[in-house]
């Protein structure tokens, strides 16, 4: 069975996984092939978008009228890793709720996904 370990950083996160025919472990690299993915969250209405993804639909709100920038704004979140102490929910502009696990968790399997 594979073995994999994840470092879940404030800004960055990189999974690794132990190759059992070198006894090596070995960065598994994401979809756009970077050891590194931004621990960025977007939770959109119908999707959730992690890292790259996320960072450029944050990029884009910045052609978007005010109120739909405020959207985009009000559903990304970086650094959610400094909010996992106290995991307070988050209100989202529809006024439902996410809290730092459940973004945490987007960012983890996101990764298992792409190392899958």
């Amino acid at each position: 069975m594979p073995v994999m370990g994840i470092d879940y950083g404030t800004s960055y996160t990189t999974a690794c996984w132990w190759n059992p025919k070198t006894g090596v472990p070995e960065v598994i690299r994401n979809e756009h092939g970077d050891e590194k993915t931004p621990s960025v969250v977007f939770r959109g209405a119908g999707e959730t978008l992690v890292g790259k993804a996320a960072l450029e639909q944050l990029a884009e709100s910045a052609h978007m009228a005010p109120s739909d920038r405020a959207q985009v704004l009000g559903r990304t979140f970086k650094s959610a890793k400094l909010l996992l102490k106290d995991n307070v929910p988050l209100a989202l502009p529809d006024g439902s709720v996410v809290t730092p696990v459940e973004l945490a968790a987007d960012v983890l399997k996101h990764l298992k996904r792409v190392a899958e």
